[in-house]
Order: C-alpha cells, then structure tokens, then sequence
C-alpha cells in the first residue's frame, strides 16, 4: 500500500455541492428498501515517490506483480476493492538493496463493500484494455453485471499478458502490436472481441511476447487457459472441473446476475495456476518462494 504523505478534501468541488448549487437533482441509489445518496468529492493525495513495475523484467516483474494481487486479495478480504487495476497502478518502491517492495497505488475509485454510499455492487469502473471480459459487456454498462472478485483478479492478468507482448527491455513497443493497439482506442466492444480472439487462439501467433519474455510467456499462457476454461464453465454454468459433464445450462443472464463472490475460491485457484507454472520450469521455480507466504 502506499505512504500517504498529506491529503485534502475540496468539500466545495464534490458533486453533491455542486448539483445542489446548480439545482440540478442529487444522484441516489435504491438500496435495502431506501434512497442512497451518491456524489464524488475532489480530493489531493500526496504520496512517496514510487516507481512503475511494467519497467521491471524477468522475476522482478512477477515478483512484484504477484505482490501486488497478494496485497489486492488481502484488502478485498476486508471489504476494501480497488475495482481501477491498471498498468500504471502497480508500482514500487526504490530499495537500495535492489529487493522487490510492490506497491498497489491509486485506489481514488475504490469502494467499502460495507458502505452503502459507496457500493451496491454493480459499479462499472476500470481501465478499457485492462478490465475483465464480462465487465466490457453491455449489461455490464447498465449495471447488470455485478463486479465480483474475479473481474479484478482478471484485469492482473490482462496487465501481464500486456506487458509480456508490448514491451521490450523495459520499454514500450512503437508503435504497439495491432491486436493490443485496438485495445487502446476506448472502444469496450473491440476490446472485448480482441480478448476473446486472444483466449481462443492456439499459441501466440501474431500476438507474440517480445523477446525479453520468452520464460514468463509460460505463466501468460497457463492464466489464458484459465480464463478460458473458467468461461466455458461459466457459460455452462458448471465447476471448471466438471467440462464436458452432462447437464442442462443455465440462462447466461440470471447465472451473471446470481453468481455469489468466492475470493477466497478463485485466489486458489489462481495459486495453483501459478505453482503449476513454478513447478514444471525450474526457470520459474522461484515461483514457489511466493506462495509460501500466509495469504498465499
């Protein structure tokens, strides 16, 4: 987490203030039988000097990436979600004994699951060519969708995959592979289409990790099979263990609008994607040196 150095709130600038100001009719929420009232506030956060993890390389990037879920899990755990992951939120601090301290910045949108102000579950925030699939859905745009644990988990991934295929030696690609370019236009169906391109392709062909990435390409490609497989269940509305098992599937709409939140679920299931990964390379064995930790 980083070191908030000073902060202050502009009570002036929220949009409460504002639309009372202008007359215009405060924003409100049907929650538990009652209306919610809903605005942003302006706030300045001074913080330490941190330094981006997508410059990093090899097992300093991972390791500082994996940091960097570990510290999300632990706040989702206690009602605290990010739900804005993107490239320049995971950062780091600068160490003298060159050690890896992640750091996950900017949680300006995050909400407390416990604050009804704050949260009902269906807010759509994030950054296009980093948010999960179903978040670039339509019915996510309408607050059908409900953003569960998941949803973040998977932007992690998509920063990886994005790192591995648009930079080189620490340094950003120019102009950018196509597929990854699209992504960028703020265009959520293309971005959309494009995952789901990546997700079905055999290999990497013409979306290939640069050469800087040949051994971490492994972990890329175990976290493609797992969304994969985990959308597939989904859409089966089955355990990803239980592909291929007969039975009936339930309406894609209602099995969104009725999926529970399982942190604790997914995070494991993650973990043995990533202990998989460390055991079979001995190039990625430090891998397990990650998961040893409580939490993990």
């Amino acid at each position: 987490m980083p070191i908030v150095v000073d902060s202050k709130e502009y009570s002036e600038y929220n949009t409460r203030t504002i639309r009372v100001k202008l007359g215009i009719p405060l924003r409100t929420r049907h929650l538990d039988g009652r209306e919610v009232e809903v605005y942003r506030v302006l706030r300045l956060i001074v913080t330490e000097r941190l330094y981006p993890v997508h410059r990093l390389t090899g097992e300093k990037f991972v390791r500082a990436w994996f940091q960097c879920a570990e510290v999300h899990y632990l706040n989702w755990l206690n009602g605290i979600h990010h739900q804005d992951l993107s490239l320049n939120n995971l950062m780091r601090r600068a160490r003298d004994d060159d050690t890896i301290c992640a750091v996950l910045n900017d949680w300006d949108l995050a909400i407390d699951a416990y604050e009804p102000q704050t949260c009902t579950g269906f807010e759509v925030t994030g950054t296009i060519p980093f948010m999960a699939i179903d978040l670039l859905r339509e019915a996510a745009l309408v607050g059908k969708v409900k953003h569960l644990y998941r949803h973040d988990l998977e932007a992690f991934f998509w920063i990886f995959i994005w790192v591995i295929c648009c930079y080189k030696d620490g340094k950003r690609l120019d102009p950018l592979p196509q597929l990854y370019h699209e992504w960028t236009l703020g265009d959520m169906r293309l971005c959309r289409m494009g995952k789901n391109v990546l997700l079905a392709e055999v290999g990497w062909e013409g979306v290939d990790p640069t050469s800087t990435w040949v051994v971490e390409a492994r972990i890329a490609a175990g976290l493609i099979q797992y969304l994969d497989k985990t959308q597939v269940a989904r859409r089966s509305h089955k355990s990803p263990n239980d592909i291929g098992t007969k039975g009936r599937s339930k309406d894609a709409a209602q099995a969104a609008k009725d999926e529970a939140d399982e942190p604790e679920k997914v995070w494991n299931e993650f973990v043995e994607e990533m202990r998989d990964a460390g055991q079979s390379d001995p190039a990625l064995g430090y891998i397990l040196s990650l998961l040893t930790r409580e939490g993990a």
